[in-house]
């Protein structure tokens, strides 16, 4: 008993509710006239999405803050 109890103390205080890693689940899913889809919700240029300010659309991508970020899947149309 004594040694579950510790086990779940030590897992209760190593957890750490603060996320650390990069900024690497930004997802550009669609871009439509002047607004872009950033994890499936729409924002315009100058928008600021966590954070970061949109700054402008370059063909398939975005410059948000200092990253570039282009579309996940690209669709060409067949005849």
């Amino acid at each position: 008993m004594l040694i579950a109890l510790q086990v779940l103390s030590e897992e209760f205080f190593s957890y750490d509710p603060f996320f650390y890693g990069d900024r690497d689940f930004i997802k550009l899913l669609g871009i439509m006239d002047e607004k872009i889809n950033l994890n499936g919700k729409w924002y315009q240029v100058k928008d600021t999405f966590e954070g970061l300010s949109i700054k402008k659309i370059e063909g398939d991508c975005v410059i948000l803050g200092e990253k570039k970020i282009c579309l996940m899947k690209k669709r060409f149309l067949e005849e």
